[in-house]
């Protein structure tokens, strides 16, 4: 079975989506700043939308361990 782990941009709000087909449990994430410095960190769901709302436009990298205990990490862009 491959794991498909893919981030889209949600165009009608502030936020992104983790999506997995085979899987919608949550998972805990963290956002941390260009230069690697931490800003947050929480639990989602996949297939979940990610308020972004409430930051500053920049770029920001999104850092997840999949269902494998893969660590992944996703650069987003607030614009």
């Amino acid at each position: 079975m491959s794991i498909e782990n893919k981030a889209y941009v949600n165009a009608n709000r502030d936020g992104f989506i983790i999506s997995n087909k085979n899987n919608s449990n949550q998972f805990e994430y963290s956002i941390l700043s260009i230069d690697g410095k931490e800003i947050t960190k929480g639990f989602t769901n996949y297939n979940k939308n990610i308020d972004l709302s409430k930051f500053r436009k920049g770029t920001y990298i999104f850092r997840f361990k999949n269902e494998k205990g893969v660590l992944e990490s996703v650069k987003i862009a607030r614009q």
